[in-house]
């Protein structure tokens, strides 16, 4: 939270110098002027609201605590004779009231309803209603309602409407809610300002910015904001659920060009799968989560069910929701905690600093099962170190919990998932090795590729020796166990620029019990 306070004070006072200091520079023509405007008073503005919201909306309190102290900052500024000041709070105080206005909606499909209406009702204000009443008539009044935008030479060359800036907070809270590709969505919102600018000095008239400001939000999203599209992740209490919490955070952080990267990941899981599962096998995939390194579509090709499990349960609605109509029937998602909720109660007494109690396993099985194959997806090192960390808990504190309790978590997540498939197969991968500056290992991530080539044995040999997490490996559960496993394969993960990990799918059959 201070990172993302101290990001939204950057990014408002990047603004305000902007607001200041650009008035001082050399007068500049008239197309210089709308470009410094668009291109960089409106993105700071924008970006200020954005960052606000995003750091904000998870937190009712927050956002009310906030608006509160951003609205009487911008009334003490107003008083005070300083507009630049009470324009950055302005820029806060919008995203307050935008983030809670879009707690509100239960469907990204009534965001959409919100904006279409917006088109009409701006137009129409801007032109023939209040908007047009009060630039003709409303003298200092305007001041209060808008945020001054300055140029070079030129002190408020512009001015946008808080409630431009309410509704860009509405639309960033909804666009990254639902993850409607807001790598694409938030830029064209920003941009469509810059545009409402251009409209208005070609024409010498006042233009409403609400109407492109819907276009950008409703363009990219248009089968996202449908009736079918999912709903989103339910609110998870993480004062009691602080790992789950940690898990759903991270499934809605991740990129939109993740899918595309991760390609090759999906292909070597794919490889490892397709001796194993038959046609018409039913299959779980335990910590599904985005679905992002599953070989999704071709699984659902084969298989006659195919259950999504995890915490984060909306993550697994949105995943069913990009594949192909025709075989969206056979995919469901279940939430489901694959630790029973132990996960969860142990970062709460390590955070609360208490001791907790953890039992080693629990033959409990997950889902709707029995299952003919059940995969582990990349949970393992997922279900207690992120949470620690998001909690600030310190490294030390942090290794010391993972190595008395991170195996008893694991051996129960692994005798669950085992538990699901008595009869069949249960595919474990984890992230045993990882590469990145800062984060180095002893040997080149080809040259356990190249071991694995020769043998597993030689490259889980070579593996062992590397800088590995800690408490989050299922092959000592599974050997904790009695589980044979049948085979070892290896791959890159190639997790996002500058970092990669090695990826592990240990293949292991239910002993008969």
């Amino acid at each position: 939270m201070v990172r993302r306070a101290a990001a939204v004070l950057t990014l408002a006072t990047a603004w305000a110098l902007w607001t200041v200091g650009a008035p001082r520079l050399p007068a500049a023509r008239e197309l210089t002027e709308i470009l410094a405007t668009a291109l960089v008073a409106i993105p700071l503005a924008s970006a200020t609201t954005i960052t606000a919201v995003a750091g904000l909306r998870r937190s009712p309190r927050s956002l009310v605590v906030a608006g509160a102290a951003a609205a009487t900052a911008v009334v003490g500024a107003t008083a005070l004779g300083s507009p630049t000041l009470a324009g950055a709070a302005k820029l806060v105080a919008a995203a307050t009231v935008g983030a809670l206005a879009a707690r509100l909606l239960d469907r990204s499909w009534q965001a959409a309803i919100v904006a279409v209406l917006v088109i009409g009702v701006d137009t129409y204000s801007v032109f023939r209603g209040p908007t047009r009443q009060l630039l003709d008539h409303g003298g200092a009044a305007i001041g209060w309602l808008t945020v001054p935008l300055s140029a070079p030479g030129r002190y408020g060359a512009a001015a946008l409407g808080v409630t431009d800036f309410v509704f860009l907070a509405l639309f960033a809270t909804v666009t990254l809610r639902w993850r409607l590709r807001p790598g694409v969505t938030l830029p064209l919102c920003v941009a469509s300002f810059g545009g409402s600018l251009v409209l208005a000095t070609a024409t010498s008239a006042a233009v409403p910015a609400l109407p492109l400001l819907a276009l950008g939000f409703l363009v990219p999203n248009a089968r996202r904001l449908l009736p079918s599209a999912p709903p989103p992740a339910p609110t998870i209490d993480e004062r009691q659920r602080p790992a789950s919490g940690a898990n759903a955070r991270r499934n809605a952080r991740a990129p939109i060009d993740r899918a595309a990267r991760w390609r090759p990941a999906r292909d070597a899981l794919w490889s490892v799968l397709d001796p194993i599962v038959a046609s018409g096998a039913t299959i779980a995939i335990v910590g599904a989560g985005n679905c992002d390194d599953v070989p999704l579509t071709r699984l659902a090709l084969r298989a006659e069910r195919i259950d999504l499990l995890d915490v984060d349960v909306a993550s697994c609605l949105r995943a069913i929701h990009r594949e192909p109509a025709l075989l969206r029937p056979r995919l469901r998602a279940l939430g489901v905690d694959v630790t029973g909720g132990v996960a969860d109660s142990v970062v709460a007494a390590v955070i609360g600093g208490r001791v907790p109690t953890v039992a080693q396993q629990t033959w409990e099985p997950l889902g709707d099962g029995p299952y003919d194959v059940v995969i582990g997806d990349l949970l393992y090192s997922q279900l207690l170190y992120p949470a620690l960390a998001d909690a600030s808990v310190p490294e030390a504190r942090i290794g010391i919990s993972l190595r008395a309790y991170g195996d008893a978590v694991t051996g129960i997540a692994v005798s669950r998932l085992h538990a699901s498939a008595p009869r069949g197969v249960v595919v474990h991968v984890n992230d045993p090795l990882a590469w990145w500056d800062g984060h180095e290992q002893p040997f080149p991530l080809s040259r356990v590729l190249a071991a694995a080539a020769e043998g597993a044995e030689d490259a889980l040999a070579l593996v062992a020796t590397g800088n590995r997490p800690t408490g989050c490996d299922p092959r000592n559960s599974l050997a904790a166990l009695g589980i044979p496993v049948v085979s070892t394969t290896f791959w890159r993960w190639p997790f996002t620029v500058g970092v990669d990990y090695l990826a592990c799918a240990t293949v292991a059959r239910t002993p008969s019990r």
